[in-house]
């Protein structure tokens, strides 16, 4: 009996030593080339790097504000939900908390908010001026399984050609087989600079002025609902830490604003 106690005690204080939220497993997607590990194997977001480099940045700055330090793995999107919505205590980022979503998951955030545009080729201006011009070109190019497909197709968008990829997109563009694509305003292409010089942004942003914009445009860490909503507070309350202290804003300057080519 003795020895039954002794081993509870140690378990009690092995589990009251461990960092409070330090069991939940982070997840990230897409980054491309705005991250880096260290020789520790840490993941790192570069300077100037765009929106990935900074939502790496700001989620390691909210584990510091909580004295955790917890390993992000990079998985799919898809793959990325899955596990969040079904297996264990996750957190995946950046997430658009849209309405098909929003139920799936708890939130802490917001953690970004990015405003996407129509883009056309320099030697093909569209000439649109506005949300509703944008549905009256021939071909719309869409990333396939990406979310604003669902926000232009509620849009009753009619225009859309999807392909697998941003890079197959701009080569559409490229060829005139695409009026237009899209493309946020921190997020670099994935072509070489002499070829994305030629991609114009016209100005009008891809979501409806009159659109509610917290499913659309405002990113989160979207948890597990198995974790306890005072851990949910807990990473809430450290977000609104890094905010009200400048450290948010300092990261948006460092890593969310993009360097200019050449430089």
């Amino acid at each position: 009996m003795n020895r039954q106690i002794i081993a509870l005690l140690a378990i009690l204080i092995v589990s009251l030593a461990a960092p409070v939220g330090a069991d939940i497993k982070f997840l990230t997607h897409s980054l491309e080339d705005a991250v880096y590990r260290d020789a520790e194997g840490t993941l790192h977001g570069h300077k100037n790097g765009g929106r990935r480099a900074f939502y790496v940045e700001t989620v390691r700055a909210i584990m510091r504000q909580r004295g955790v330090e917890i390993p992000i793995s990079e998985v799919p999107l898809s793959r990325g939900l899955s596990l969040v919505e079904n297996d264990g205590e996750y957190a995946l980022f950046n997430i658009i908390r849209n309405p098909e979503r929003k139920d799936k998951f708890k939130w802490v955030g917001p953690i970004s908010e990015t405003k996407t545009f129509f883009f056309e080729h320099a030697d093909r201006p569209t000439g649109i001026r506005n949300f509703e011009d944008a549905k009256t070109v021939n071909v719309l190019c869409v990333v396939r399984g990406n979310n604003i497909v669902i926000w232009f197709k509620n849009q009753n968008f009619t225009n859309l050609v999807t392909a697998n990829s941003k890079e197959a997109c701009v080569q559409m563009l490229e060829y005139g087989r695409a009026d237009l694509i899209y493309n946020s305003e921190h997020q670099p292409w994935p072509v070489a600079a002499e070829r994305s010089v030629k991609l114009v942004n016209t100005g009008v942003q891809t979501q409806d002025p009159n659109a509610e914009p917290d499913f659309y445009n405002l990113g989160y860490v979207a948890f597990s609902k198995t974790i306890p909503d005072t851990e949910i507070a807990r990473w809430q309350a450290a977000l609104d830490a890094i905010k009200a202290s400048g450290e948010f804003a300092r990261l948006k300057e460092t890593y969310l604003i993009l360097k200019p080519a050449g430089q």
